[in-house]
């Protein structure tokens, strides 16, 4: 018993040593892919129903800034032109995570591949609990909270939903270089994305403030640009306060339903319509 603890404290010191050193080094889109694929091999896959296109919108987090849950209300809105299916976690050092507010929707979560299928069929959408489809991701946990500064995983997240065949992702990023890392990822691991980041308030959201810096990765091609809130016949949000959430899952929560009711502050319903505005047009190409 000794020996195999040992053992596994020197392969433990081993990975730290080795996230640490990817940091330092710079990560790259070709151990991005490279990862996402091995995790891809060990995850409990979900096989796509038969004649549906699915489609996926997530972000990165990592802004360190109080965000409404925007992309668990927006799955809810396009599901009712899209079949959605978005994975995700509960947040981790107070903060509020999307499946912390799913808790207390009307909503199920969905921990077996037979029960995303019979969401998807029944309500067009699947919310997907990320540990329950990627068990070994819970080995990593404990050595990445060793480590004070955000590694490779930060960036796999976002391209590991475990629904074989999606069709394609609105993935919003908390910076340009990130958006880039994650849209040359894509290109390898030939995946259709909107890789977005909001420029003006500094979200991994399409901007309701100003500019949206994009990269629209298709067939493999990427094609980058920018986009501002009029574009979308959208009248700018510049007042964060305005749009921001808060740490509290009850209150976030709040936010949410009232999103999905349509009785939302009128700033609120403005960010959720740019970004739905930009995911339609931008999935309805497939």
């Amino acid at each position: 018993m000794i020996s195999k603890i040992h053992s596994y404290e020197k392969i433990a010191n081993e990975l730290i040593k080795s996230l640490i050193s990817l940091n330092k080094d710079g990560i790259t889109p070709e151990q991005i892919a490279k990862l996402v694929q091995f995790l891809e091999s060990k995850q409990v896959s979900i096989p796509t129903p038969d004649g549906l296109k699915v489609f996926d919108v997530c972000g990165t987090g990592g802004t360190k800034k109080q965000r409404i849950n925007l992309s668990t209300v927006l799955s809810v809105r396009l599901s009712a032109d899209f079949t959605i299916t978005k994975h995700g976690n509960k947040a981790s050092s107070g903060r509020c995570g999307s499946f912390d507010v799913l808790e207390h929707l009307d909503e199920a979560i969905c921990t077996m591949p037979e029960a995303a299928q019979k969401s998807l069929i029944e309500n067009n959408r699947a919310f997907l609990y990320a540990p329950a489809f990627h068990p070994i991701l819970g080995l990593f946990a404990p050595l990445r909270k060793q480590i004070s500064d955000p590694t490779i995983f930060n960036y796999v997240g976002v391209l590991l939903n475990p629904m074989k065949h999606l069709t394609a992702q609105l993935i919003g990023c908390k910076d340009i270089q990130t958006a880039q890392l994650l849209a040359e990822a894509c290109v390898i691991l030939n995946k259709n994305a909107l890789l977005v980041h909001d420029t003006f308030h500094g979200l991994d959201e399409v901007s309701i403030g100003g500019t949206t810096h994009f990269f629209e990765v298709v067939d493999e091609k990427i094609q980058e640009g920018t986009f501002e809130p009029e574009d979308y016949d959208m009248i700018p949000v510049t007042d964060f306060n305005q749009i921001k959430g808060t740490n509290s899952i009850l209150a976030n929560a709040k936010i949410v339903k009232a999103l999905i009711s349509k009785t939302a502050p009128a700033a609120h319903e403005a960010f959720l319509e740019i970004n739905y505005r930009v995911a339609t047009q931008f999935f309805s190409q497939f």
